[in-house]
């Protein structure tokens, strides 16, 4: 299954015939390997920061496509300013669901075992896709609900610094997680 197909193209003036080759061959492919293009769920998504209109102007197999705000691939939600709100507003809801699992096991699991579960439940999920989102302007968000995460583990109070507890327990910050990936 093709989820994204990437074009680009330096001039405007030739965008519209780039992207109308590009669609045919796809076209052609899929009826090449007997296989059918969901017309209904083909978009595409211009990535300009002036305005370029090529709705009801790009067509597959005589219906238009539909330009999207923003697509979801693999996961990520890229949006047409590649500023990644979307997608960082649903990983702070996933990553606070992840703290407040922590915060349910504070009492009964020891701070190794917390560790444990932070690295599977909530690190893994704060580490995905980091490259294209860590350097968004919200990303301060998630860095917040990682501090919080770690005061629970910690069993620190609200206002206590991070800072050290980062370091003495080797938990990468989210920052860090996005240089180092």
């Amino acid at each position: 299954m093709i989820q994204l197909v990437l074009l680009v193209v330096m001039n405007c003036n030739v965008v519209e015939a780039q992207c109308q080759l590009a669609i045919t061959q796809l076209s052609n492919w899929f009826s090449a390997n007997r296989l059918i293009l969901n017309v209904n769920k083909t978009n595409f998504v211009v990535f300009n920061r002036r305005s370029l209109d090529l709705t009801d102007r790009l067509v597959i197999d005589g219906s238009s496509m539909v330009e999207a705000a923003e697509v979801k691939v693999l996961g990520l939600f890229i949006d047409s300013a590649l500023k990644y709100e979307t997608h960082i507003l649903g990983l702070s809801k996933k990553l606070g669901s992840a703290c407040y699992s922590l915060r349910c096991l504070r009492d009964l699991v020891s701070e190794r075992i917390l560790k444990q579960v932070y690295y599977g439940y909530f690190h893994s999920k704060m580490n995905y896709a980091i490259q294209f989102w860590g350097n968004a302007t919200m990303s301060d968000t998630i860095f917040r609900v990682q501090k919080r995460c770690l005061r629970t583990i910690f069993g620190l109070a609200p206002t206590v610094s991070c800072r050290n507890y980062f370091r003495d327990s080797g938990i990468m910050t989210m920052i860090s997680c996005y240089i180092y990936y």
